[in-house]
């Protein structure tokens, strides 16, 4: 995990190989980075990245396009309730990838876990170390979203986003 003493570039370099370690990420998948910044963009082209963008606020245009949403400080979009806005840029079946600093308790993680499952999420890895925690789901699918909210949930999402 990523060791916070080290330079910006160098910080780039772990968190970039940190999120790939844990989630399976191919070259080939389109990524959208949330409330990165532009050095961990730049590391993910060096990496071999094409297909890489950078998020700062969600954007109905990117609707259902990413294969992989990685949020690299997951803190400011957690805590300002953020985060379910965003999920709707992922494809069914693609992948999220939350870091941010373990001071969020094993209790937190666990909440965390309940409200990506309540968005139609499967945590599939979770790893907390050095003062970070890495938390990895797969999107179920909107039918799997329609199942638990119905559709009304799903119209109104939609609606809301136009």
């Amino acid at each position: 995990m990523l060791d916070v003493s080290t330079d910006p570039e160098e910080a780039d370099r772990e968190l970039a190989g940190d999120m790939l370690r844990h989630s399976g990420v191919r070259l080939t998948d389109v990524l959208v980075l949330v409330s990165g910044n532009a050095g961990l963009l730049v590391e993910l082209y060096r990496r071999g990245f094409a297909h890489v963008c950078l998020a700062v606020a969600p954007c109905p245009c990117m609707a259902r396009t990413a294969d992989v949403l990685w949020l690299p400080h997951a803190g400011e979009p957690l805590a300002g309730g953020r985060l379910p806005r965003f999920l709707n840029v992922l494809r069914d079946g693609g992948t999220l990838v939350l870091h941010g600093n373990a001071s969020a308790s094993r209790y937190r993680l666990g909440s965390l876990r309940r409200l990506l499952q309540a968005e139609g999420f499967a945590a599939v890895e979770q790893a907390v170390e050095a003062g970070r925690f890495c938390l990895v789901a797969r999107s179920l699918g909107r039918n799997h979203a329609l199942a638990r909210h119905g559709p009304t949930r799903e119209l109104a999402t939609s609606q809301g986003s136009s």
